[in-house]
């Protein structure tokens, strides 16, 4: 897929900008908020109503310099020309204003926004346009192909990892079971499951039986310590007392906590603290007010100067065109005149032969004279008519000559003019600049606005309520604590006490009960572990088998694929290395040139080539050829306005 031409028309700012890149690399250069970005939006947005950050939700409008606004009335539109294999195709779409006039009014009212489609100038339906982009290309495969900061920033791990594997196959069990001797006694062992599977299976099995074993020796010394309490003596002891004295104690406290006054005092802390930050809020506003009204003067009169700028520059072009083909015009004037010189000094030559072809005698005079006669009066009309087509082409080159004079003339003037004005607008604009920068201020202190100083006194006083509240039931309810407490103690004791009587029948038994299963639980997890030893031969063999056959598609990008874990186990993930270092951890230049090496693969694999956005391309000193067209936006302190350059390093100056 090739772009051949974008053209942006109210878009975010940009009045009229048109990209003819003709299926080459396009550089985009320009300075800060220049409006570089704005071309990758425009451009994502005419294929799927989204800016280049995958924002359904951005500013369309043009806005008005001086109030801030949107401009009513206008269309924002983006179209773009698309080499598709060997066909081509036209999108575009136009966002506009809905206006109403509803009876009895005069004036029309806004309705809302609609959006307008049209492929190869045809107009569709929203369903039909998205349908048309969908079958070049899906917008999920699109980002994929398209940014190269996407694969290893926007997808989950286990997005890219499915993503590798569709390129690069996924290796199977048996494969890696064929591949190695050592694990031939896996299969059995699996019994028709995944390793996967069975490792789930057993990892789980050996947890349960671990967390068993662990319980055992606590749960045989907690049967023995009964024993023990048992043989020392004591009687069953009874509860019922001693928990209708908790319930008397547990009602008591619930009856010092249940004030709800303190509740509504810190309600009202938490409302003062929300008007307070309000105050602060508008306190910034107020700072910045004089210094917003300046710039907004200073950006209605940069329009204006960009204007006249965009003005001179197209007169330039023009002027340029006019004087060549001037020169071409009297080089053909000059031609005309060395022609008509030539034909004119012509002079009629007798050729005619004087005796008789068939006899040889000499033919009479009579007919030889009618025959040169004749010769000369046929040079002399072809001569005159030639003469005559020679000088209307000259007179009318001479008119084309005279009207193209004029007109360079003309634009001479008013380019000289526009220089001035530019100039003139330049120090207007420098100036009001300057001027603006004095007018930034401080926000005023919070604490000197009386408002604020109002708040935070009946905030203190409302904190110091609850304070005071708080304190007369603190003694009382540490007392009830203590209560219930010593209490709750007694009852858990009586009840420890009584249920070591009544479990002393069963001890003896049950100590040998839990000591024939600590045996065999450790025999199974010894069983287990070997097998999850074998397994993980297995996972080691399939992570450097399926590691060598993805990093193997791939000039740059190298990828960790497993991650060796603290207890020895191995876990998947994804993540991307050059080198041994993380993704993460790469320079702005790499991180590009690896998303450009994934890029390519994948279009290879999908067999589509999108054009790549590069944003911040300025950053890579080579960045990597790729299958795809690439837009390249580059950050350029000198280029106040777009320059756009394409590959074959035709340029032109392009002003928003």
């Amino acid at each position: 897929m090739k772009l051949l031409s974008l053209r942006l028309r109210n878009f975010k700012g940009v009045r009229d900008l048109t990209v003819t890149p003709c299926g080459n690399d396009l550089l985009i250069f320009g300075d800060n908020a220049a409006g570089k970005t704005t071309v990758a939006d425009a451009y994502y947005w005419l294929l799927f109503g989204k800016d280049s950050l995958n924002r359904g939700q951005f500013e369309i409008k043009t806005l008005d310099s001086k109030t801030g606004e949107a401009i009513h009335h206008l269309e924002h539109e983006v179209e773009g020309a698309f080499e598709v294999g060997a066909k081509s195709i036209n999108l575009r779409r136009v966002y506009k204003e809905d206006w109403v006039k509803t009876r009895g009014s005069k004036d029309s009212s806004f309705s809302g926004h609609t959006t307008h489609y049209f492929v190869n100038d045809v107009p569709v339906q929203k369903k039909e346009y998205d349908a048309k982009v969908e079958s070049i290309c899906s917008e999920k495969l699109f980002r994929l192909l398209s940014d190269p900061q996407h694969f290893n920033v926007n997808l989950s791990w286990q997005e890219r990892r499915r993503a590798l594997l569709e390129v690069c196959g996924d290796i199977t069990d048996s494969d890696v079971i064929d591949a190695n001797p050592n694990l031939s006694k896996l299969p059995a062992i699996l019994d028709g499951r995944t390793t996967d599977d069975h490792q789930k299976v057993l990892k789980a099995g050996m947890a349960k039986i671990n967390e068993r074993i662990k319980e055992i020796p606590g749960r045989i010394d907690e049967n023995l310590r009964s024993v023990a309490d048992l043989a020392a003596g004591g009687e069953v002891k009874p509860t019922t007392e001693i928990e209708t004295r908790l319930a008397q104690l547990r009602d008591k406290r619930s009856r010092i906590t249940s004030g709800g006054e303190v509740s509504n005092l810190r309600a009202r802390v938490s409302e003062i603290d929300s008007q307070m930050s309000q105050v602060i809020t508008r306190l910034r506003t107020e700072s910045t007010k004089d210094y917003d009204a300046a710039m907004a003067v200073v950006r209605s009169k940069q329009t204006e100067l960009e204007q006249h700028q965009s003005q001179l520059s197209r007169l330039k072009g023009e002027k340029v065109a006019d004087e060549s083909a001037l020169a071409g015009l009297v080089e053909k004037r000059d031609a005309l005149r060395s022609k008509y010189d030539e034909v004119q000094s012509k002079e009629f030559e007798w050729k005619g032969d004087d005796t008789c072809g068939a006899c040889g005698q000499a033919l009479p005079a009579g007919e030889v004279e009618a025959a040169k006669t004749k010769a000369q009066r046929n040079h002399n009309t072809l001569k005159s008519d030639e003469l005559e087509r020679i000088a209307a082409g000259g007179k009318a080159t001479g008119e084309l000559i005279a009207k193209l004079t004029a007109q360079i003339e003309n634009k001479t003037n008013e380019i000289d003019r526009l220089l001035l004005l530019v100039d003139e607008q330049s120090k207007v604009v420098d100036t009001l600049k300057a001027d603006a920068e004095t007018k930034v201020a401080s926000p005023a202190d919070p604490g000197q606005d009386s408002e604020y100083q109002k708040m935070k006194t009946e905030k203190d006083s409302v904190i110091a309520q609850v304070s005071d509240l708080e304190a007369g039931n603190e003694s009382a309810l540490e007392a009830v604590a203590i209560e219930i407490s010593e209490v709750e103690a007694e009852l858990n004791e009586a009840k420890r006490h009584n249920l070591a009587i009544e479990e002393s029948a069963r001890v003896k038994t049950r100590v040998a009960e839990l000591e024939a299963e600590e045996t065999s639980l450790a025999g199974e997890y010894e069983r287990m572990k070997s097998e999850v030893a074998l397994i993980e031969d297995f996972i080691k063999v399939k992570v450097r088998m399926l590691t060598d056959r993805i990093n193997s598609k791939f000039s740059i990008a190298r990828f960790k694929l497993f991650d060796v874990q603290v207890n020895g186990g191995i876990a998947e993930c994804c993540e991307t290395v050059v080198d041994g270092v993380p993704f993460a951890s790469l320079n702005h230049g790499m991180r590009m040139n690896v998303g450009l090496d994934i890029i390519n693969t994948l279009a290879n694999h999908f067999g589509f080539a999108p054009p790549i956005v590069l944003d911040n391309a300025e950053s890579v000193t080579q960045i990597l050829p790729t299958t795809g067209q690439q837009v390249r936006l580059i950050v350029s302190a000198a280029d106040k306005t777009l320059r756009i350059e394409t590959a074959d390093s035709t340029q032109k100056e392009l002003a928003l």
